[in-house]
């Protein structure tokens, strides 16, 4: 027998023949109230006696109460544009748990790694769905290659993009012109992906959003790129420029020794050319750190990642089971 829906918006739907009673899930289902619903026929909801299928014969049947398509506005924008620093952290292995359980930590934007990381494009697309899933914002760092590495990406809604080793002013500018729509830049538009949704925007207000809402960061990681830092720093529509110590200390020649001279430097100034051109910088630090790039101007701050928080843990752990005799066969 076909469900029929009831006659008046408001009335629980009929009980059907055979159903289960109170306890069955469907007859619970079915008892609902259908405030949301108006009725305008008997046509069956899964479809109708002419065979057409189940979403035509809702269309007759009535119209669930109309809901906007939703689109995720960016938490780290929000808080730049309200001069609030940002927490950033890194999700390096590959699974959308832990993107998931940062959401539930409240933790600002999660860091995906596409340049170091061996992570497939569907897995950084379902790591970006749980990203938005938990309310925060994805940020894929593209290796450098074709313009499809920046955009593709931004296609699966990813709230923001990180170019690594910005070398130039000219190249900062050409990531504007590929991360950008017009009248910024020259991005390809597509519409037909998650950032889009899926077509169901108007053009106009697909690229409006993606140029208010999407960021696009560069990093600055390397002594060339120190060189001429003015000329990046100035280039406009660049939402964060974030120095890199770990490469920049190796192109210095002096690999992992962050508090090098030449390193601080570099730190200094960044700080100094943001503050003159009213940008957005950052880096990787720790808590302990904080409050003085805080103090400089610094806004986007990085710090942990699973990798880095397992490995700690774990190593607390086991230091506690040898304290009371447990031995193991390997060491670090």
């Amino acid at each position: 027998m076909p469900v029929v829906l009831p006659a008046s918006p408001g009335e629980a739907l009929p009980a059907r023949r055979g159903s289960r009673g109170p306890g069955c899930p469907v007859a619970a289902f079915m008892s609902l109230p259908t405030q949301n619903m108006e009725c305008k026929s008997t046509a069956p909801l899964f479809g109708d006696s002419q065979g057409r299928p189940a979403a035509r014969a809702l269309n007759q049947v009535g119209s669930i109460a109309k809901r906007s398509i939703p689109m995720h506005e960016s938490v780290v924008l929000k808080k730049l544009r309200n001069n609030e620093p940002v927490w950033c952290a890194a999700a390096a292995l590959a699974d959308p748990n832990v993107v998931e359980l940062y959401g539930h930590l409240g933790i600002h934007c999660v860091w995906i790694c596409t340049e170091h990381r061996p992570l497939g494009i569907e897995t950084v697309h379902n790591m970006v769905r749980a990203a938005k899933m938990g309310g925060m914002d994805a940020m894929v760092r593209v290796p450098k290659g074709s313009y499809s590495d920046y955009i593709r990406p931004l296609e699966m809604d990813a709230t923001g993009i990180m170019a690594p080793h910005c070398m130039s002013g000219e190249e900062a500018q050409q990531i504007v012109r590929t991360t950008r729509f017009q009248p910024i830049g020259l991005r390809p538009i597509d519409g037909g992906n998650s950032d889009g949704p899926f077509c169901l925007r108007t053009p106009e207000e697909y690229v409006r959003f993606a140029n208010e809402q999407r960021f696009v960061v560069v990093q600055i990681e390397d002594k060339e790129a120190v060189d001429c830092m003015e000329d990046i720093v100035a280039t406009d529509h660049i939402d964060i420029f974030f120095l890199g110590p770990g490469d920049l200390s190796h192109s210095y020649g002096v690999p992992g020794q962050f508090d090098h001279p030449h390193v601080l430097a570099a730190i200094d100034k960044l700080a100094d050319l943001a503050a003159q051109y009213h940008r957005n910088w950052g880096m990787p630090c720790s808590p302990e750190k904080a409050p003085e790039l805080i103090q400089k101007g610094a806004r986007f701050l990085t710090t942990g990642s699973d990798v880095g928080a397992l490995g700690a843990q774990f190593k607390q752990w086991r230091a506690a089971y040898e304290a009371v005799g447990l031995t193991f066969d390997s060491d670090f």
